[in-house]
């Protein structure tokens, strides 16, 4: 006699479907959340209504302050850029100018100006924070050292705002990245326990509505998510 098949185990509910994606909208789901608990006289025994709300409202406000932060990075980039290329000229006219006046010795006097060797080209250092030494610690003194701090193409009148502009632009995004890292280290521990609450408060209404635990949270204002 034939055995019977064995029946496929049941495959338990996907309820990762319901923890929204992104961590914002997890923080805000867990806030809006809570004030459904209350009024279903429901809670968690490890994360009770009210601290409930308190890391909620912590985690909306952290998340708020490093989606600002990094919203605002983007055009400090652009300031740093856009110095870095209004540099290209002067730089252009101080090689003419320093060729003119030291002849065939020119490129040994590059270095006291900050310049580096670059494969074949001499040129101001790439990274930012270097750019910021050279200028200061070297171009600038040596304009005024060789004589050419007043040339009206490429004197002092002309890089000494452009090393403003740049410490400027360094400082403030040197800021924001200080400010953002912080705001990392604050939300990313409030972040896990804010998924692992939602998880919980799945399960939650499963143990108590079995049947109807998908449309309580649709009225809770839950969205399904795609995997």
């Amino acid at each position: 006699m034939p055995e019977s098949p064995t029946p496929a185990p049941e495959t338990p509910p996907q309820t990762i479907a319901w923890i929204p994606s992104t961590e914002a909208v997890r923080a805000q789901l867990l806030l809006d959340t809570h004030p459904r608990l209350v009024a279903a006289k429901k809670e968690l025994d490890w994360l009770l209504n009210a601290p409930l709300l308190t890391h909620a409202q912590k985690h909306v406000a952290a998340t708020a302050t490093k989606a600002g932060l990094a919203a605002t990075r983007p055009a400090q980039t652009d300031d740093l850029a856009a110095v870095v290329k209004e540099m290209r000229k002067p730089l252009t006219e101080l090689r003419g100018v320093m060729k003119k006046k030291f002849k065939a010795a020119y490129e040994g006097y590059y270095p006291q100006f900050g310049l580096e060797k670059v494969s074949k080209n001499w040129q101001l250092p790439k990274d930012r924070d270097d750019l910021e030494t050279a200028l200061r610690d070297f171009l600038l003194p040596a304009l005024t050292t060789h004589g050419f701090q007043a040339d009206p193409d490429t004197g002092t009148a002309v890089w000494q705002p452009l090393l403003d502009r740049l410490s400027t632009a360094l400082d403030a995004a040197g800021g924001t990245d200080e400010a953002r890292s912080l705001a990392v280290g604050e939300s990313s521990p409030l972040d896990i326990t804010t998924d692992k609450a939602l998880r919980c408060i799945v399960h939650l209404l499963m143990a108590h509505n079995p049947d109807g635990w998908e449309s309580t949270l649709r009225g809770w204002g839950w969205r399904k998510t795609s995997f």
